[in-house]
């Protein structure tokens, strides 16, 4: 994942005083004093240069290459000329900041090392020619050492700003998945409770009206139920403040079981889980809130046997069916299934252990351990 562009405003605030400094120190250094020989020293050539070096800059926060290759061309050309040395080197380490910020280094690398041999190659010629302007081979690790810093600290600029985009990505994902957990286990188990009791309603309709009627006042709870966990879901999503929602517990898990029993599905609750913070104490709800819907959407089932075991290290909760072993899309600890998953990865943040799968004997389980 590639970060955003980088802000041209940014550099600006640098760059804007880095060229007043190369221009006019490339003048100055070349205006000889009254007793120094004319030789050497041509002041608007060498500012002239400097200024192209500067344009080059500019033109990098565009076009990186482009002006990449500006800059060292300018520079270059300012080493091969006869005028005195000056802070045009500046902008060789400008330059390469400018490049390995915005591109990626397998695009810059030839780039900037095509630049970098050039004006190496220049300081060779001229120390070998001898001009009289004092240039050394000493000015090439200069110009390594400015380059390479400059190309380190861009890479290094360009590095935060990914780690820093892919973070946000990662949070925003996860975000989406919390949303979209949040929707399935309120709305998706309220819509399986429906569909059951609505063909328990239409099944009973002409022989037990008494019946038929139990199970429609049924269907009407369990939708606004399922509507105000929609509501709080879109409030969320579109920023608005999301109305309070009663926390779901393990104290509650007798009226989730008798909803499912109104479905026509025989429910069996055994064990208590006692007093659990409630972290443990949702994610208890969650599991057995899954495997029931699980049940009433895949199973094809008619009993279920929910147990919830307690001990001083941790508790365990089982959600088992006489189905015909078809759950949420799952095979044993695959984790396939958004319900499933889900149930899977609050179980592991808790440091529990999470499983689900068609059961030896027939049938479906769902099985979560839970530290206490």
């Amino acid at each position: 994942m590639n970060p955003p562009p980088r802000s041209s405003g940014v550099d600006l605030l640098w760059l804007v005083p880095l060229a007043w400094v190369v221009v006019l120190g490339s003048y100055f250094t070349n205006v000889p004093d009254d007793h120094a020989a004319p030789s050497g020293y041509q002041p608007w050539l060498a500012a002239a240069l400097g200024l192209v070096a500067v344009c080059g800059l500019l033109t990098s926060l565009r076009w990186p290459l482009r002006g990449a290759a500006v800059t060292s061309g300018a520079v270059t050309v300012f080493v091969v000329v006869d005028v005195r040395d000056g802070p045009v080197y500046l902008s060789l380490a400008a330059s390469a900041f400018l490049v390995a910020a915005r591109v990626p280094v397998r695009r810059w690398l030839r780039v900037v090392v095509a630049g970098t041999v050039a004006v190496c190659a220049a300081l060779v010629v001229r120390a070998v020619a001898d001009y009289d302007n004092e240039r050394s081979l000493w000015q090439l690790f200069g110009v390594l050492a400015v380059t390479a810093a400059g190309a380190a600290l861009g890479t290094l600029t360009r590095s935060r700003a990914q780690a820093a985009t892919e973070r946000v990505h990662a949070a925003a994902t996860q975000e989406q998945l919390k949303m979209a957990q949040e929707l399935h286990d309120g709305v998706g188990h309220g819509l399986a409770v429906i569909a059951m009791q609505a063909g328990v309603g239409l099944h009973v309709l002409d022989d037990d009206p008494a019946a038929a009627r139990a199970a429609l006042e049924a269907v009407r709870d369990t939708a606004r139920e399922s509507l105000d966990a929609l509501r709080a879901e879109l409030a969320t999503i579109s920023g608005e403040p999301a109305p309070l929602r009663p926390h779901h517990g393990a104290a509650e898990l007798d009226e989730l079981v008798d909803r499912v029993r109104t479905a026509g599905l025989a429910v069996e609750l055994t064990g208590s889980p006692g007093e659990l913070t409630e972290p443990v104490d949702a994610v208890v709800y969650g599991v057995v809130q899954e495997g029931l819907t699980n049940v009433l959407r895949h199973a094809g089932a008619t009993s279920v046997s929910v147990r919830l075991d307690r001990s001083p290290e941790r508790v365990a909760v089982t959600v088992e069916d006489d189905g015909n072993g078809a759950g949420d899309g799952a095979v044993p600890d695959d984790g396939a299934g958004m319900g499933l998953r889900g149930m899977r990865e609050r179980v592991l943040a808790l440091g529990g252990d999470f499983s689900a799968g068609p059961r030896p004997g027939g049938g479906f389980a769902v099985s979560a351990v839970l530290p206490l």
